[in-house]
């Protein structure tokens, strides 16, 4: 019916493959690397599902559809379902800096003791996290506008004293050093053939009119580069 949520396909059905088969091709491949970089000429199996399958292509058969392909690539960056392995590393895990962007109309916190100037403030999970209400500090509760960020973390906009305990800011300590092995050469492996599919979907032109496009790239903001900078980096990749 018209209004009804489209329905998710699962990478395993895109690939015409049983579950089974689906998490020993990802099994394979994590122990395996190089077989899903292999190039264009030997089939390598991720080859295949961004940027297209021969076979499939005689057949007079679509493509597996970049939603599918985002999820493949989950699968074989984490071993198993992407969502949930994002929530337990969120949950157990640390950064440096939270970042957390804020919904419109969210609950925020700013400390008078530990932000920097007026306009920092920090997510409620980190907040909460946090010894400021412990050690006495007075702090102001408000609603965030849509598109700001969570400053934990973050040494020039919030005191380290003040950081919550998942987010200790910059660390001269080699972030890999704290990664599972497997993770590290898998990422290796599969990110330059993601960032080829991401200049290639830059360069798709399919035609018609706006919003008939196959690809939507977003590019998120930081607090680092001018957007300018940028602008020319986009340029020099497509």
């Amino acid at each position: 019916e018209a209004g009804d949520a489209p329905i998710k396909v699962e990478p395993w059905e895109a690939l015409r493959m049983s579950k089974e088969d689906f998490a020993t091709l990802v099994e394979n491949c994590r122990r395996d690397p190089s077989i899903m970089k292999t190039g264009e000429r030997d089939g390598g199996v991720l080859h295949k599902v961004l940027f297209g399958d021969s076979e499939r292509a005689r057949e007079g058969e679509e493509g597996v559809t970049p939603e599918a392909a985002a999820d493949f690539v989950g699968w074989l960056l984490c071993g198993e379902e992407p969502t949930e392995w994002l929530r337990g590393l969120k949950e157990t895990g640390h950064s440096s800096i939270c970042g957390h962007i804020f919904k419109d109309d969210e609950m925020v916190f700013k400390c008078f003791s530990c932000a920097t100037d007026p306009t920092c403030c920090v997510c409620a999970q980190c907040f909460e996290g946090s010894d400021c209400v412990a050690r006495g500090h007075r702090y102001q509760i408000f609603k965030a506008g849509a598109g700001g960020c969570c400053d934990c973390g973050d040494h020039e906009a919030w005191d380290p004293s003040g950081f919550c305990k998942r987010h200790s800011g910059p660390s001269d300590e080699d972030p890999l050093a704290a990664m599972p092995p497997v993770l590290v050469w898998v990422a290796e492996e599969l990110l330059g053939l993601v960032l080829l599919y991401c200049c290639r979907a830059f360069t798709h032109d399919v035609g018609g009119e706006p919003g008939d496009a196959d690809f939507l790239a977003v590019l998120h903001n930081d607090s680092v580069h001018e957007f300018s900078a940028v602008e020319q980096a986009v340029k020099r990749a497509v």
